[in-house]
């Protein structure tokens, strides 16, 4: 792991958009094109925080402040969870702990947790 991917790992605790952007700035560095929408209110409800796209791997990725808030993801949230799902997309529920456990970083590197 470089000094700058480790370096993300000690901002602890992070609000929601920190975690979304240690995510977005870690897969730009390990090669992802990544969407995401800025303002959502002309938006479609629910859907993904980050559509994450790098060679045949598509993720689409809901991310929460910690387990309490992932614990309360909307309806609409999961509806489209679930239709990538449906559409062989990849998906991730992530929050704090996923960051701080590597599991993140792991995954969009393709390796399994």
């Amino acid at each position: 792991m470089s000094e700058r991917q480790a370096a993300y790992r000690v901002l602890l605790p992070m609000s929601e958009r920190q975690l979304q952007q240690c995510v977005y700035d870690l897969a730009r560095l390990l090669g992802w094109r990544c969407y995401h929408t800025w303002d959502s209110r002309h938006s479609a409800a629910g859907f993904p925080d980050l559509l994450c796209v790098r060679e045949e791997r598509i993720i689409a990725i809901e991310l929460k402040r910690d387990a309490r808030a992932a614990a309360r993801v909307t309806v609409t949230q999961t509806a489209w969870l679930e239709a990538f799902s449906r559409a062989h997309v990849e998906t991730a529920l992530w929050w704090d702990e996923h960051w701080r456990s590597g599991e993140i970083e792991q995954s969009l590197k393709g390796e399994r947790p």
